[in-house]
């Protein structure tokens, strides 16, 4: 039968480590490292999922601002193509967005409850609420989806460029809701420039809300880990599996812990305005 151990790693020169055994690792133990674990790497889709939508929102703002403050005769694309190219980083964006919904609440119910899923709903439901930009792209994500493409031209004058969606275009649709009244209200020519870099604002609020239900579980997995290295004088912790003959044999199983992911997930807790961590 296998046996779980404790050891400590250390670096002996720049090629070579040293690894030893200290203690038996119970099983209680070894099932705290794989809640902690577990809480870990939601936090490292929370993180990736909006670092998704963030990097996918700058590359569009990037892009139509390059387009903006470049001369015509220097940009070196048709502008069917500059149309064709801010719809692709558009339609990535949107998709995201509906990407990070369903990800996270999918998840939040498996590793919480459906109410916990549920309070994620009515806050990204608060958000709709309170911020057009929110209400505007949610919706367009399904205009994008099943009716229409959104961007429909682009102009280059004396007064600058601009790529732009088409109100009457965005009219068509029969689906926006109380969005609707609010298009009505915008110009002709709707700039796509900045509504992606807002947004990520907005968004940065909902990766904080998911944040919050589990920071406390990612400081007692860091309080955890600490007290292992307190325990090994600084060593890095290991775990070692030993099966009947490894010891005779001279062979160890040395599985290393996630120690980088759990330090770098506590560094991450000073996104949250109530951490501010060291570590």
């Amino acid at each position: 039968m296998e046996e779980l151990h404790l050891g400590a790693m250390s670096a002996q020169d720049s090629e070579t480590t040293q690894v030893l055994g200290v203690r038996k690792f119970s099983q209680e133990e070894f099932l705290q490292y794989e809640e902690h674990n577990k809480t870990i790497s939601f936090h490292i889709q929370n993180k990736k999922l909006y670092e998704l939508i963030v990097k996918n929102g700058e590359e569009l703002e990037g892009f139509i601002n390059k387009i903006y403050i470049t001369p015509a005769n220097e940009i070196g694309m048709t502008p069917e193509t500059i149309i064709f190219e801010t719809n692709r980083l558009l339609m990535n964006y949107l998709s995201m967005l509906r990407t990070y919904d369903d990800h996270i609440s999918s998840s939040l119910s498996a590793k919480f409850s459906d109410e916990v899923k549920e309070g994620f709903k009515k806050f990204l439901s608060q958000l709709y609420d309170d911020f057009f930009e929110y209400r505007f792209l949610s919706r367009l994500r399904n205009f994008a989806q099943h009716f229409k493409i959104p961007v429909t031209g682009y102009i280059n004058s004396v007064d600058g460029n601009s790529i732009y969606m088409g109100k009457e275009s965005l009219l068509t649709y029969r689906k926006w809701s109380g969005v609707k009244d609010e298009i009505e209200q915008m110009d002709e020519q709707i700039d796509v420039q900045g509504f992606a870099a807002e947004m990520n604002n907005i968004m940065k609020l909902a990766y904080i809300y998911v944040l919050d239900l589990y920071a406390n579980d990612v400081m007692d997995a860091y309080k955890w880990l600490e007290s292992l290295y307190k325990e090994l004088d600084n060593k890095h912790p290991v775990l070692i599996k030993i099966r009947p003959g490894d010891q005779e044999n001279g062979t160890l199983n040395v599985v290393p812990m996630n120690t980088n992911m759990f330090l770098a997930a506590t560094r991450d807790l000073n996104d949250h305005p109530n951490f501010n961590i060291n570590s």
